[in-house]
Parts: structure tokens; C-alpha cells; sequence
């Protein structure tokens, strides 16, 4: 059996993979959600944790790693106008990924 390296994400397949939200799509969601503050390190939530909900990044960045066989690999990273979620979210199944933020969240 060979292994082969999964080549890096170029920003189109980031961008189909992750659509950022419009200013209104935003304004809508404030309307039910609340603001958090966090810094660097902070997890929002770790793998195997229940649904947490999503997740809208107003300014920094978020991390989402998978863990497999103890080893930690990045993802991908989020970055403004961009959110989490995952089929989990709509099956009501325990995350796959842990979520941290990479930069302050202000």
C-alpha cells in the first residue's frame, strides 16, 4: 500500500469549500446570536463534543483540526465573513473536528 501527499488548497477550492457571508447574511445572524470574545489557543469546540451550534468569524481566525491516531493536522483556516459547521450541525451528531481560534477575536 503507498500513501500519497494530498497536494495544498488552492484559494478557489478554499472558496467553494467555504463560502464567506454577505453583511446582510451577518446582520441576520447577530440578530439571533451573541458576540464572543477569545484568544489564541481557546478551543470552541474539541472532537467528539456535541453539536456546539456555528461559529461566524467577525475578525481573526479560527482553526479547524482533525485528530487521527494522536497526531493533530490543520484542515483549514478561517478567516473574516466565514463560518463552522459541519454535517454534524444537521444530523445532531458529536463534532469530527476541534475548533480553536488562531487570532484574537475582538
Amino acid at each position: 500500500m503507498s500513501i500519497s501527499q494530498v497536494p495544498p488548497e488552492t484559494p478557489e477550492q478554499h472558496d467553494l469549500r467555504f463560502p464567506k457571508l454577505t453583511g446582510a447574511q451577518i446582520a441576520q445572524l447577530k440578530a439571533s446570536g451573541r458576540p464572543r470574545r477569545v484568544n489564541p489557543g481557546d478551543i470552541l469546540f474539541d472532537q467528539g463534543s456535541p453539536s456546539p451550534g456555528i461559529f461566524v468569524v467577525l475578525t481573526g481566525s479560527l482553526e479547524i483540526a482533525g485528530l487521527s491516531n494522536g497526531v493533530e493536522s490543520i484542515l483549514s483556516i478561517l478567516g473574516p465573513a466565514e463560518f463552522t459547521g459541519e454535517i454534524t450541525q444537521l444530523s445532531g451528531r458529536r463534532s469530527l473536528v476541534l475548533c480553536r481560534a488562531a487570532e484574537r477575536w475582538r
